[in-house]
């Protein structure tokens, strides 16, 4: 699993959500030579329910807090991230300007990235890149792993957030649509294969990242 416990990414000082698509030519090189011989799997979330577990995040949404018991703050907030994705996704300096110029919160690393930067650009062998929908997760790490796994449950905020996709207003909802477009479309597709893995290659996916430069 890449990231917080991936020990090339400790190693090199790289941020835990940063897609290998974003590293330096010499860093891609050595990533690929370290996931040789390898199993890579990726766990895909629908857009709607990433967005609220990034704004129940301490480091997706620093505002949290502040957000517990209004949902007009909620949307407000959600509102910026989703403008911040966007711009993103064309290119970074209208983001970081409008950062600059406090017209924009800025977002919280790379909590926000699209799944779909985690895809693009992959020039490693697919068939050693596997694909778990997040509502099978345990299903598939356990067909992963060939065995029956119970999963243990390290984030034990989801209990105390006050707000779900009922509390997303129409036009986050619309914001979610376009920042978000190829992973919500992957996402139908991937739970169309009807399977708890699915080798990546086996989905025929759809990237409108323009931005391979997101992270860096």
């Amino acid at each position: 699993m890449l990231g917080r416990l991936d020990p090339f990414y400790s190693n090199h000082n790289i941020n835990w959500h940063t897609p290998p698509n974003s590293f330096p030519q010499n860093l891609k090189d050595s990533f690929q030579h370290n996931i040789q011989g390898k199993t890579i799997f990726f766990v895909h979330r629908s857009p709607f329910d990433r967005v609220l577990s990034e704004m129940n995040c301490k480091w997706g949404n620093p505002k949290k807090e502040v957000i517990q018991d209004s949902k007009s703050r909620f949307n407000f907030y959600l509102s910026q991230y989703l403008i911040g994705v966007l711009l993103r996704r064309l290119h970074n300096w209208p983001y970081a300007l409008l950062v600059r110029m406090n017209l924009l919160i800025p977002l919280g690393r790379d909590h926000w990235i699209p799944q779909s930067h985690y895809i693009e650009h992959t020039t490693y062998d697919t068939t050693q890149f596997k694909v778990i929908p997040y509502e099978s997760l345990r299903q598939g790490v356990s067909e992963l792993l060939g065995r029956q796994v119970t999963l243990p449950r390290i984030n034990e905020q989801s209990a105390a957030f006050k707000h779900s996709s009922c509390s997303i207003n129409a036009i986050n909802k619309a914001l979610i649509a376009l920042a978000y477009a190829d992973d919500m479309i992957n996402h139908k597709r991937l739970l169309e294969k009807g399977k708890v893995c699915v080798n990546l290659s086996q989905v025929n996916w759809t990237l409108f990242s323009l931005n391979s430069k997101w992270s860096r």
